[in-house]
């Protein structure tokens, strides 16, 4: 009997541990909970073979963006969205190499991909002769003004001809 006596404290001891222990392994609480799931949407857009600095609408389908936080990137890179209307964002594509990216476009607890391909930039065969083309379109341009001024037989007036010629040195300046 005496020995029975002194297991019972033992035992108590152990039952209130267990009885702590499960307690506090038990969540009754379901905010406590979240849910790891991600919903998903479908995005698209007219053209998925793009360059670099293209700007593109994306139309976003069973989501509606008045209401909610949108979130963009391009292969981890977050992007500056323009939320259109509720269906539709524009961005900018800043990637400049050329190949297959993946646009990922979060709203709320749902997630939408988009698969596009980077198109390389052309080369430039002769760029003296783009920049000789810009100047002779500027130069028409501003004889065309004169020319237009001594139609109506006037002139420009001081403030202008200054501006005027001001804004044909900084242009032959950048050359």
């Amino acid at each position: 009997m005496k020995n029975s006596i002194s297991k019972i404290p033992f035992i108590i001891i152990t039952f209130s541990l267990l009885a702590v222990t499960f307690s506090n392994c038990e969540t009754t609480d379901e905010e406590t909970i979240e849910d790891p799931t991600v919903n998903s949407f479908t995005i698209s857009t007219v053209n998925t073979n793009l360059k670099p600095f293209d700007i593109i609408e994306v139309y976003t389908y069973e989501k509606s963006l008045s209401t909610s936080e949108l979130n963009v990137s391009i292969d981890g890179s977050t992007l500056d969205a323009y939320i259109i209307n509720d269906s539709t964002f524009a961005i900018m594509i800043h990637k400049t190499s050329s190949g297959s990216i993946k646009l990922i476009a979060s709203v709320d607890n749902s997630e939408a991909t988009l698969d596009l391909n980077i198109e390389p930039l052309p080369n430039i065969d002769n760029p003296t002769q783009i920049i000789q083309s810009a100047t002779e379109d500027f130069n028409t341009i501003i004889g065309d003004l004169q020319e237009e001024a001594s139609l109506v037989q006037s002139s420009l007036d001081s403030e202008t001809e200054i501006l005027l010629n001001n804004l044909i040195n900084e242009f032959e300046s950048t050359l």
